[in-house]
Order: structure tokens, then C-alpha cells, then sequence
């Protein structure tokens, strides 16, 4: 995708990383449209530090060139400790589809990674589940520890049935 005719409007994905693994390393989902280089948005993303409820945020900055900068705000249902935005600053991949920055929170910052959803990744995900079908209740099976594989376990939780860790989000969002 040339510079000039860059868009980053769609649907991604990714996750933050705090410094120093002082916190988990978050996924999230965002959907952005991106007017003449004018970026605005939201994000859904788990609550991963209390596993509290899910958080929902907007997006708003901009998009020069190969760079992006954008502010993120958590809405009103967010708990406490996420009253202050935080800011974005990365860089665009030649071809459009992913993004690698830094992002700051007053005197904290860490790093984050987001990739396009690609119309190849919906169709992988499209032949993935008609390849592979989910059966509705699935265990994990796992083998008693013998000589032989004969005798299978079923008391395992069951297998989630996303096929992304995004898939979650997605439905609670």
C-alpha cells in the first residue's frame, strides 16, 4: 500500500506490553476510520490487571505519512484507575497492515503491536471452521499415563471454542 493513498480504517488487532513485565500483556480489538489522515475509533479490551469487567474506549489522532499518533480514553464504565488517557505513538508498516509503538500514561510507558484484520485472515478463519468442525461439547482428552493409549481421560475442562484469543472479545463486546 503506497503512502499516499494509506487508510487505516478497519478492523484490528493487537495488545500492550507493560515495561519491565510489570503488568500482563493485554490483547484488544479496534475498529479505526481514518478520514485524510484524521483517525478516530474505539477499542474493547479485557480488564486483565483484577479481571475486572471488559473496557471499552475511543480513539481519537492522527495519521502522517508512516506514523500515527492517537489518544485512548476509557469511557465511563471503566473502573477506577482508568480515568486518564493514554497516549499512542507507532509506526506503520510499508504495506498498511500493522503498527509498532509506544504508549504513555502519565510517568508509565510500555510498548504495543496491532495488525490489520486482512479479508486473508477472515478467510482463514472461514476455512478453518469448515475444515475443522467444534464439536458443541468437547473435552480435552488426555492419556492415563501406561503403557498404552487405550484408556482416555474426559474430567479435563473443556476446549474454549475461539479460534483467535480475540474471539472472546469480540463476543462480549
Amino acid at each position: 500500500m503506497a503512502n499516499s493513498t494509506l487508510d487505516l480504517s478497519g478492523d484490528w488487532w493487537g495488545n500492550y506490553s507493560y515495561p519491565n513485565h510489570a503488568g500482563p500483556t493485554t490483547p484488544f480489538l479496534a475498529k479505526i476510520q481514518d478520514v485524510n489522515g484524521q483517525i478516530h475509533g474505539s477499542i474493547i479490551e479485557p480488564e486483565a490487571i483484577s479481571g475486572g469487567p471488559t473496557l471499552y474506549a475511543a480513539i481519537i489522532g492522527y495519521r502522517q505519512d508512516t506514523h500515527v499518533d492517537f489518544t485512548k480514553t476509557y469511557d465511563s464504565s471503566a473502573p477506577a484507575g482508568y480515568e486518564n488517557p493514554v497516549d499512542y505513538v507507532g509506526r506503520i508498516s510499508g504495506d498498511g497492515n500493522a503498527i509498532l509503538g509506544v504508549w504513555s500514561l502519565l510517568d508509565f510507558d510500555g510498548t504495543f503491536e496491532m495488525y490489520r484484520e486482512t479479508e486473508l485472515d477472515l478467510e482463514r478463519e472461514v476455512e478453518t471452521s469448515t475444515t475443522v468442525p467444534i464439536p458443541d461439547d468437547l473435552s480435552i482428552l488426555s492419556a492415563e499415563a501406561s503403557d498404552s493409549v487405550d484408556t482416555l481421560k474426559l474430567d479435563e475442562p473443556a476446549i474454549p471454542q475461539e479460534r483467535t484469543p480475540f474471539d472472546k472479545l469480540r463476543a462480549n463486546g
